[in-house]
């Protein structure tokens, strides 16, 4: 950055290391300066979310998302995080919105399935729920989140 103090993409590679260390903060310092070098990038608004989310920042987790997926509307991760995001503050018909988002986008987003699964059980739309989930099941690779899953299942089967 010495060398080009203008270069929006050092000042995020930048942030993305402070990120990926927990150092929160400084990330979000960085995310900020790419921003100011160049507004529209969807990439620094969704990490610099990412860092506010970290934080508990909900609020402006959101914003930051949102902005990601306004300059960049085919990125499913940003709306499945704004989903979280929604989901944390219990805020479920906008968190259910924004999975329903980042499925139409992958259709192999089993987190996203997963999390649709429990908001719709939340809201006691167990069917519903049970199809996400019984989804999000058959797409994780791993023996850990086919446990959580199978869990959800279960738990749900009982109340519905």
């Amino acid at each position: 950055m010495k060398l080009n103090p203008h270069w929006a993409e050092a000042y995020y590679n930048r942030g993305l290391a402070y990120y990926d260390k927990g150092a929160f903060d400084k990330a979000m310092a960085d995310f900020n300066q790419a921003l100011v070098l160049n507004p529209q990038d969807a990439k620094a608004y969704y990490h610099r979310g990412s860092a506010y989310h970290d934080k508990g920042e909900l609020d402006r987790a959101i914003e930051d998302y949102s902005q990601a997926v306004r300059f960049n509307p085919r990125d499913s991760q940003a709306y499945y995080y704004r989903g979280v995001a929604y989901h944390a503050r219990a805020e479920l018909d906008q968190a259910i919105g924004d999975y329903s988002q980042a499925l139409a986008l992958n259709h192999d987003f089993a987190l996203a399935y997963n999390y649709r699964g429990v908001a719709y059980a939340m809201l006691g739309e167990y069917r519903l729920a049970l199809e996400d989930l019984y989804r999000a099941q058959s797409l994780f690779t791993d023996l850990e989140n086919k446990i959580k899953v199978e869990r959800y299942i279960q738990h749900i089967e009982v109340l519905e």
